[in-house]
């Protein structure tokens, strides 16, 4: 458990920093890509930034925590799918975020973790 609630940490810093990378990089493309490119460093960075809150809950054990940085992490890949598709922007980060949030949403999903997460409907957002 400990390890997946690590990797989507990681893989929230990662997105964060990637989608920072991605926005600024709507500096180097045509300027008909300019509105495509900054919408997807934006929806990579927000999704990063919504991982990383979701994951506080996560580690008390919620099951909706969990289902939620499952959810935001499985986005975040998709977007990073679409940099690895254009030539300008793929790069080595990319990559990396994508393997790190697929092995997270594995992680999560595996029968030891399972166990430590409470079932989906007794989760609730409160303390």
């Amino acid at each position: 458990m400990t390890v997946a609630a690590v990797l989507a940490y990681v893989a929230a810093l990662a997105a964060t920093g990637l989608g920072l990378i991605v926005l600024l990089a709507r500096y180097d493309v045509p300027d008909d890509d300019v509105l495509r490119v900054s919408l997807l460093g934006a929806g990579i960075a927000l999704f990063g930034l919504m991982i990383l809150a979701a994951a506080a809950g996560m580690r008390r054990g919620s099951g909706l925590s969990r289902l939620l940085v499952s959810v935001y992490l499985l986005i975040v890949v998709g977007l990073t799918v679409l940099v690895l598709a254009d030539s300008r922007l793929s790069n080595l980060w990319a990559t990396g975020v994508a393997v790190i949030g697929v092995v997270a949403i594995v992680l999560l999903w595996l029968p030891p973790a399972s166990r430590f997460f409470s079932r989906l409907r007794d989760s609730s957002m409160t303390a």
